[in-house]
């Protein structure tokens, strides 16, 4: 009952901050963001196409082939046929800024309800930097990310079909709103079957594993061959790279500058304080860890409910976030966004570990 209890008030707490996170958008009449002014005249353009402007289409044609960064686009262009172009720009970030924290808590119930407080970490996330930079396209994915893992992996263990419809269609939406986000599913995807395979007790070998393997496969080609095309379409496109130093990227890390938005001073300091607190939660829990691992049963737990599962996903994003270069042909600032991947997937990799009793107290 206890348990149930903190259960109910750390929901109440979770809405009730979320409800404060929109009032900026119920408040302003305008917000600023940096690309968000070119994503919403980009989708107003792309409703006159659609909707048989003749002025328009004059001057703009739409490519045939489906590109990706799309979502943000639509949904945009979409609420702009009934509302007036900022408020449709509002109703998406509203949508975004209510989706994106309800399907990473959704995810954290799925893994271990009791440690469901802990969605409260990544509350700070929301309005970072790529929400005042206007990088509508990435917040979609992310959001859309989290809501496809919460739904595919409680089902990846289990033989229903349906569970081939799910990836198949958010495999898709993700390729539609940002590519790295769909890179990073297709990562845990594969780590997911890595996991119950080698948990699986018959014969393991390299046939084996491709052959439980392909039903998934054939359901992610379709996003698997846009990809490519679209990627191998941008090989010749003009080379952009950008040096980060290691201590520069250190810095990054620690002052979590994903969540940095208008000035870096006194932002850092805020931020900072988030890392030492992320930094000593995850610490104190690893510890705690141990010392119950020797009386609790690990293995009975869905892979997607251990430890070890959320460590491998936080680590790559962590090893990503070293060596894939900042810029790219085809997008920039790539190290913060691997950079916020680690630092959501550290809050699920500590929403595994035995929290301390002190900090449950709060909710």
């Amino acid at each position: 009952m206890i348990k149930e209890n903190k259960y109910i008030a750390s929901n109440w707490i979770f809405y009730g901050i979320i409800l404060l996170l929109l009032w900026p958008l119920f408040n302003l009449t305008f917000l600023f963001t940096h690309d968000g002014p070119a994503h919403v005249y980009n989708a107003c353009l792309i409703r006159r196409v659609l909707s048989g402007n003749v002025l328009t289409n004059d001057f703009i044609n739409l490519k045939i082939f489906p590109e990706p960064n799309w979502t943000g686009h639509f949904l945009i262009s979409f609420f702009s046929t009934f509302l007036n172009p900022n408020v449709a720009e509002k109703l998406f970030l509203g949508l975004y800024i209510i989706l994106f924290p309800v399907f990473f808590r959704r995810l954290l119930i799925k893994i271990n309800k009791y440690n469901s407080f802990v969605a409260l970490l990544v509350l700070p996330f929301i309005y970072s930097y790529f929400f005042f930079g206007g990088l509508y396209n990435f917040l979609a994915g992310v959001t859309a990310l989290f809501a496809g893992l919460s739904i595919i992996l409680p089902l990846y263990e289990r033989n229903e079909k349906t569970k081939f419809s799910w990836i198949l269609g958010f495999s898709l939406l993700l390729y539609f709103s940002h590519l790295l986000a769909f890179g990073v599913f297709i990562i845990l995807i594969v780590l997911a079957h890595v996991f119950v395979y080698i948990e699986n007790k018959e014969k393991k070998n390299i046939k084996t594993f491709i052959d439980s393997f392909l039903p998934y496969f054939l359901v992610l080609i379709p996003s698997l061959l846009l990809s490519t095309v679209y990627f191998s379409n941008k090989l010749f496109a003009p080379s952009v790279t950008s040096s980060v130093s290691f201590i520069q990227m250190m810095e990054f890390l620690v002052y979590i500058s994903s969540i940095i938005t208008f000035q870096y001073s006194p932002e850092n300091i805020y931020a900072l304080v988030i890392f030492c607190f992320l930094l000593i939660l995850f610490i104190t829990s690893i510890f705690r860890s141990v010392r119950a691992s020797a009386v609790s049963n690990l293995n009975s737990k869905p892979f997607y409910q251990k430890q070890s599962y959320w460590a491998l996903a936080t680590g790559l994003m962590l090893l990503l976030f070293f060596i894939i270069p900042d810029q790219a042909a085809t997008g920039g600032v790539i190290k913060f966004r691997f950079e916020l991947f680690f630092f959501l997937f550290l809050i699920v990799w500590i929403s595994t570990l035995p929290v301390a009793d002190w900090l449950k107290t709060f909710t």
